[in-house]
């Protein structure tokens, strides 16, 4: 099973506006890093395009998407925060409005041999809005729950020095 993840953004301004252009000017950049750290199965792309920012998810244009599969959590968590890709995340205010109605991200395991569309990433979102995280769609917060739990679990099946 690989991971994969689903986030959306609602731009604060049309992407060709200068005040993107740090923003739009580094996407390849960020995928670049992403494609060579190691980890990264797929990345959904508009046709033609090297990314999605073309693609409308939700029927609303001001939201830009971005739909990428895992080897596993680790690489993926790897990327977003100990990369390069950390530095435009913690800048993210500068270019994205934080007013969705929905989460901003979601998780979920495929089988390998399935690719994830955005369709596939549109209802995994609505449905932990909905029903809160499970494991058919959940967030960091709740990866990191379950990933404290198999620590513990793991250490009382197998204590130091057994």
């Amino acid at each position: 099973m690989y991971l994969a993840q689903f986030n959306i953004a609602r731009i604060r301004y049309p992407l060709n506006d200068p005040r993107m252009k740090e923003f739009v000017e580094n996407i390849d950049l960020v995928h670049r890093v992403a494609d060579r750290i190691g980890g990264l199965i797929h990345r959904v792309q508009a046709e033609g395009e090297k990314d999605a920012t073309t693609l409308e998810v939700f029927g609303d244009p001001t939201i830009v998407p971005n739909l990428t599969v895992w080897k596993d959590w680790e690489s993926l968590e790897n990327f977003v925060f100990k990369t390069m890709h950390k530095r435009f995340f913690d800048k993210r205010e500068q270019w994205f409005i934080n007013n969705l109605t929905l989460p901003k991200n979601v998780m979920w395991h495929v089988e390998e041999n399935y690719t994830p569309t955005m369709k596939d990433g549109e209802e995994r979102l609505k449905h932990m809005a909905h029903y809160g995280c499970t494991p058919y769609a959940f967030d960091w917060k709740y990866l990191k729950e379950w990933k404290d739990k198999v620590a513990k679990e793991y250490s009382v099946l197998f204590p130091k020095g057994v």
